[in-house]
């Protein structure tokens, strides 16, 4: 049985790679009834819960994932685990799915919970807050919020800035993130220079012009240089842009 749930569980990670959401979980909605039948025990259920949550929000079915991190959350507070980080882990995917469905009231208890036990565990400034954070800050943008969602993702940046060299590809995304707050705030010429900096972080790290981050920061660095005054350098980058979209 044993052998089997492991396959079973291989093959939904695989699958998740290839954002294959649906095979995902067909593999582990069988992963779980074979624990359920086996007799095994909730510290085996609750990652497949979780896996299968993870699953049915690829597949933007908020309330069925819902109810599967909800019960594994359930099930963690019976293993002792309620303050744990794997818990804050939960609580922030929870935040996720319940700010797409436009609840939050709710979101902010999960993300609380989430960074209060996160720091709790880990300390203020762990890489392992930076998920929390970002989801706190587009909870806040969501809401127009900008001045609270710019105090949140300015610390992820700090945090993930402390962790890993200057060129280092995991400043991508917070960089990027950070530079379209600072846009719609009117910030243009610091958007630009974080829009910037990401884009030659993308670039050295990743050269494939197919990558659609990449096209993604070549739009956003546009703009931000086009808000600037910069228009000429603008338009470079948005041509370029377009090229690689035309070639794909």
């Amino acid at each position: 049985m044993k052998v089997e749930l492991e396959k079973l569980i291989v093959g939904a990670r695989k699958a998740f790679a290839q954002r294959d959401f649906t095979q995902a979980l067909v593999l582990l909605n069988r992963a779980g009834a074979l624990a359920i039948e086996d007799g095994m025990g909730d510290d085996v259920l609750v990652p497949i819960l979780r896996g299968i949550g993870d699953a049915r929000c690829g597949l933007e079915d908020w309330s069925g994932a819902e109810a599967h991190y909800r019960e594994a959350l359930a099930r963690m507070e019976q293993l002792g685990l309620a303050d744990s980080t794997e818990a804050a882990g939960l609580l922030c995917n929870l935040g996720y799915l319940l700010d797409k469905q436009q609840r939050f009231d709710d979101s902010e208890q999960a993300y609380h919970r989430a960074l209060a036990v996160g720091t709790r565990e880990n300390g203020p400034d762990h890489y392992d807050l930076v998920p929390i954070l970002n989801n706190m800050a587009y909870r806040f943008l969501s809401m127009e919020d900008l001045g609270r969602a710019q105090a949140l993702l300015e610390r992820s940046l700090a945090i993930v800035q402390a962790h890993v060299d200057p060129d280092h590809l995991a400043l991508v995304e917070p960089l990027n993130n950070l530079g379209e707050l600072y846009r719609r705030q009117g910030r243009a010429w610091q958007a630009s220079e974080l829009l910037l900096r990401a884009l030659r972080i993308l670039e050295a790290k990743v050269p494939d012009e197919s990558h659609q981050d990449l096209i993604v920061l070549l739009r956003n660095a546009a703009a931000a240089l086009r808000d600037a005054g910069n228009a000429e350098e603008a338009e470079v980058l948005l041509q370029r842009a377009e090229r690689i979209e035309e070639e794909k």
